[in-house]
């Protein structure tokens, strides 16, 4: 099984832009939800509240609009990995392997 990366983008205010940019030059399918979708009403409500791209080789990018009253660090990301990358399926013998406490 191969390893797979999934970036979650974090935006202050421009989310939908690059969210629809990387859509159309990897193209695949763009889900957004905004915050209005979600029930919030006011001049956030048409922030992303999250968006995910799917590429036709499944490669995902997610991503989302930091609201005003949290704080926002400009390019931090987080990702999560395919279960291929857990500790439990590395091989402990390799000299990459990751160092698991027991």
């Amino acid at each position: 099984m191969a390893s797979r990366l999934s970036p979650y983008l974090q935006f202050r205010d421009t989310a939908r832009q690059a969210l629809e940019f990387y859509h159309g030059v990897l193209g695949g399918d763009l889900t957004l939800s905004t915050f209005g979708d979600m029930g919030v009403e006011g001049q956030e409500a048409h922030k992303i509240m999250h968006g995910m791209l799917t590429t036709t080789d499944e490669f995902v990018l997610m991503g989302s609009d930091t609201p005003e009253q949290m704080e926002y660090t400009p390019a931090a990301t987080s990702r999560s990995a395919s279960p291929a990358t857990t500790p439990s399926r590395c091989d402990a013998t390799s000299p990459a392997s990751p160092k698991v406490a027991t």
